[in-house]
């Protein structure tokens, strides 16, 4: 299997995407242009429909869902703090970046938010008077369709908090995070880089030159080999870290 590298544009893009803010902002982003799309669409919704709801009728709801996503956004924050410390306490701290880019969390946290800040600019656009007197159906129905939203995210975030900063998820998406990690360097070593062979055909440097800086890296590889062994690691090649891997999967 040909692994495929990314560009610097793609690795970029990729990081991004596991950034906890940048997923809270676009949902933002998304909740406000719903908010201000009834105005827009107000000229679409029938006569019947318009006079049937008033205002009076979605204001309480909005409401009653921006302060419950307040309540509720900042309580999981902090429930995403305190289990990021306290696996990051019980195993080893590098296991924090680890968690950071749970994408379920993100898009847990990011609905939470977004509700909120839809019900809230919503009712500023009521109490302002921007809202014409027949959008009040059309912000009835998004408003729904964002319950029926923060009623799965609830779903799904409590299922996800059975085993949020436990021992054994910490330890498996650990493992996971690792095991990709080993199977890239296995399908190919170096990431792709042929630094030699590139130096030979720019002639960037002599061939001698490049030998003796080859065989300087090739001796400085045991010093750090061994460092890392002082430090508790384990010398194994890919192929044998990935069979200790999944015997040790296996077992569990």
């Amino acid at each position: 299997m040909k692994l495929q590298l990314l560009s610097n544009t793609g690795m970029t893009l990729l990081r991004l995407s596991r950034k906890l803010w940048l997923r809270i902002a676009l949902m933002a982003l998304l909740a406000v242009l719903a908010s201000a799309m009834a105005i827009l669409l107000e000229g679409y919704i029938p006569l019947g429909l318009q006079n049937r709801f008033a205002p009076d009728a979605v204001l309480p709801i909005l409401t009653i869902l921006a302060s419950g996503m307040l309540a509720v956004s900042t309580f999981s924050l902090n429930v995403m703090v305190t289990a990021h410390n306290a696996a990051a306490a019980q195993t080893t701290p590098r296991v924090h970046r680890i968690l950071l880019a749970d994408t379920t969390t993100h898009t847990v946290l990011a609905t939470f938010i977004g509700a909120f800040v839809y019900s809230l600019s919503a009712i500023i656009l009521f109490k302002a008077g921007f809202y014409p007197d027949g959008a009040s159906v059309l912000v009835l129905g998004f408003t729904v369709a964002v319950v029926v939203l923060v009623i799965l995210a609830l779903l799904d975030w409590i299922n996800h908090l059975s085993d949020l900063g436990s021992m054994d998820a910490t330890l498996t998406s650990t493992e996971e995070f690792t095991r990709t990690c080993l199977m890239r360097t296995r399908r190919l070593p170096s990431l792709g880089g042929r630094r030699l062979t590139r130096d030979l055909r720019e002639r960037r440097k002599p061939p001698l030159m490049l030998m003796r800086r080859g065989m300087a890296l090739m001796r400085d590889q045991r010093r750090v080999v061994a460092h890392a062994i002082d430090l508790g690691c384990d010398v194994a090649t890919p192929d044998q870290a990935f069979a200790r891997i999944t015997s040790e999967r296996s077992r569990a």
